[in-house]
């Protein structure tokens, strides 16, 4: 377990920690707005974390957190490393990835 002085304090992800293709949902584990473990995240966590700390709508944490959960989730929940399903939410033109045709191994960047 890590233990902080301070709830979200940045703490990058260590071994055994999920991290997803998308900078901004790490970052939220990485400050403990998500677990910090990346695993087993729900839609109410979600939601609570992308409109407290990203402000975004309701309606759009919801349906953004709802769609994660549905396309890449186990059951109710999501890790964030299930984002990395490749052309489900997880693309080729992602920004931050090296993409390639025959190595679908990505690196991960906290």
């Amino acid at each position: 377990m890590v233990s902080t002085s301070h709830p979200h304090e940045y703490i990058p992800a260590q071994e055994g920690f999920g991290r997803s293709p998308c900078p901004a949902l790490n970052a939220l584990a990485n400050h403990g707005y998500l677990p910090r473990d990346g695993k087993n995240i729900s839609i109410p966590q979600l939601v609570k974390a992308l409109t407290g700390v990203y402000n975004l709508s309701y309606p759009l944490a919801f349906a953004l957190a709802s769609l994660g959960v549905i396309l890449c989730g186990h059951g109710l929940y999501l890790d964030l490393e299930g984002l990395r399903k490749h052309n489900v939410i997880e693309h080729d033109a992602s920004m931050v990835r090296i993409t390639s045709n025959r190595d679908r191994s990505y690196p991960t960047f906290p």
